[in-house]
């Protein structure tokens, strides 16, 4: 029987770069008009995108690690009386797109037949008295409010 893996818990960190054509556009205005001036313009843009990706790094490192105390400090203390291997908690990463813009965290860890394991301890079992844990979540709601302010810094550090 295939599972149905579409509930898997995750946390998203991303960010777009929707300034990036205007930016463009005014650096080429500077260029044009002042001798050259568009080039500080664009490299505070180039600083600015690697310090956002370098900060959304670091916050998705923070709850990565989260995640993952989260897990061991619930996953051998449930009322299910289950007793881990450490295979859903050695399972947890950091899934990067190639542009480093998105990153989001989950686990691989799945059954034999396909299904992953998180599912369950993030939300539990109603059938089988097995209580949701919820890891990504409570990880999630204590990391996320500090990527704003590191996000903020990162943009600001980029164009001073």
């Amino acid at each position: 029987m295939p599972w149905n893996n579409d509930n898997i818990p995750a946390i998203k960190y991303s960010w777009s770069d929707k300034s990036r054509d205007d930016l463009e556009n005014i650096a080429n205005i500077l260029d044009k008009d002042f001798n050259g001036a568009g080039a500080e313009l664009r490299a505070d843009h180039k600083a600015m995108v690697n310090n956002l990706n370098t900060a959304l790094n670091i916050s998705a490192m923070d709850a990565r690690e989260e995640v993952i105390r989260l897990m061991k400090q619930r996953q051998y203390h449930s009322k299910s009386g289950y007793v881990g291997h450490g295979n859903m908690v050695s399972q947890v990463k950091d899934h990067v797109t190639d542009d480093k813009q998105t990153h989001l965290i989950y686990t691989d860890a799945t059954s034999k037949d396909g299904y992953n394991y998180s599912q369950a301890f993030e939300f539990g079992l109603l059938n089988r008295n097995y209580p949701a844990q919820h890891p990504f979540r409570d990880a999630g709601n204590k990391i996320t409010p500090q990527v704003e302010k590191i996000a903020e810094e990162a943009i600001r550090k980029g164009f001073s």
